[in-house]
């Protein structure tokens, strides 16, 4: 998330702030065949406390065969939980 909003030129929480507004959308699930699914250890910023999150990916090729991945959601946790919630 640092990485994205130093590329947006806003600071990491409005740059979660709008991720979180995204994610609410169901569009963004239009034409997903490929899923990734990562889990990562994360501190949001210098003085938070560290979070298990897993991190959901469009994976799917387009007609020419590139990838374009896509984050579809990041979830606190690291469980079949959230997996089955998701």
């Amino acid at each position: 998330m640092s990485a994205i909003a130093r590329h947006l030129g806003v600071d990491w929480r409005t740059a979660w702030a709008e991720a979180r507004r995204w994610v609410k959308k169901p569009k963004r699930l239009k034409g997903v065949k490929t899923l990734g699914v990562d889990e990562h250890i994360c501190r949001p910023g210098l003085r938070g406390t560290n979070r298990a999150v897993t991190v959901f990916v469009d994976l799917t090729r387009d007609e020419n065969g590139c990838l374009h991945a896509r984050l579809l959601d990041a979830v606190e946790g690291r469980s079949g939980a959230v997996y089955a919630d998701w």
